[in-house]
């Protein structure tokens, strides 16, 4: 994700690109090189040599402390690729720093500024749906060699569970998952959840890295119908779950029929700028945060409580 970020920030008007660090020596060089930047083997001179204001950490996830603590030493605003952490104890240790510092810290789930997910959360919203049944999340694709310190459901499962916050502002109130690795040599692969929410709402989740083809895909249904999102291509569709006989509202369910689709127009934007877009104008005091650290903090929280239930083979109730 790091050459993205370097991309887009290279894009920006009115933002300096200054600086890149990696330790692949490879990768450095040639993202240096084609934004013009200054590159380092090490942050740590980085940080002690250049005048930055804000940056991005995309490191794997267990780098994250350290160089998020490292950063808000020095009271430079952070966007933190998600996960936030691999635990919630790192997560809280985080938040806490860049809380004494002043630094001003978001994390990067990425899926909240997806054009088809912002769309979706207003006509939720405004009660296109009616009352909400149930949730269904399909987020598989093939193994990421390049991720090897955490799971699936750190990696992949935090995305939607952040985004039924976002979208519904309901909490979780128990969890049964279960678990398996297949190809990992020390983390689950494959998720298979299902997760209580207030009011009754029941929520499935399939996240894996087994398969050929790569699906990203959620799903809320209600009294009205059912709305879909394709992450991947930023689509929002509706399918109606009703139809009007003699002036009355009869669900179509009901009459064993299908209804309607609208499939909705989305002005497609890239998420990645659209985030860091808002990170620059959090920074200079334009906008609240869209995604704050606590935030994260709480999807993260509940995949400890999914890894719980895994490993102890039974529903927990928070």
């Amino acid at each position: 994700m790091g050459q993205h970020h370097a991309r887009v920030y290279a894009d920006l008007e009115d933002v300096d690109l200054v600086a890149v660090a990696d330790t692949n020596e490879t990768q450095l060089r040639r993202v240096a090189k084609h934004y013009r930047a200054r590159g380092y083997a090490d942050y740590h001179e980085m940080l002690d040599k250049e005048k930055i204001d804000l940056l991005t950490i995309a490191l794997p996830t267990y780098a994250h402390k350290e160089a998020a603590l490292a950063v808000f030493d020095r009271k430079i605003d952070v966007l933190l690729e998600k996960p936030i952490a691999g635990n919630s104890t790192e997560a809280a240790e985080i938040i806490a720093t860049a809380a004494r510092s002043g630094s001003k810290l978001i994390v990067g789930h990425i899926e909240r500024f997806n054009p088809a997910v912002i769309a979706l959360k207003e006509k939720i919203s405004q009660g296109a749906l009616g009352d909400i049944y149930k949730i269904e999340v399909i987020r598989i694709g093939p193994f990421p060699g390049h991720v090897g310190d955490v799971g699936v459901s750190t990696d992949l499962a935090v995305h939607d569970i952040d985004i039924i916050e976002y979208v519904l502002h309901k909490q979780v109130t128990k969890v049964y998952a279960n678990f398996q690795k297949k190809v990992h040599p020390t983390h689950e692969d494959m998720l298979t959840a299902m997760l209580h929410y207030q009011d009754g709402i029941v929520c499935n989740m399939s996240i894996s890295w087994l398969s050929p083809i790569k699906v990203r895909q959620i799903s809320f249904l209600g009294e009205k119908g059912l709305f879909r999102v394709n992450y991947l291509y930023q689509g929002l569709f509706f399918y109606e779950n009703s139809v009007h006989k003699n002036g009355g509202f009869i669900p179509s369910l009901m009459l064993g029929s299908e209804g309607n689709m609208t499939k909705f127009h989305i002005e497609k934007k890239e998420p990645l700028r659209s985030e860091l877009e808002h990170f620059i104008n959090y920074h200079l005091d334009k906008e609240a945060p869209v995604i704050t650290g606590e935030e994260a903090l709480k999807s993260l929280k509940i995949v400890e409580y999914m890894k719980e239930s895994a490993d102890r083979d039974e529903i927990v109730r928070l």
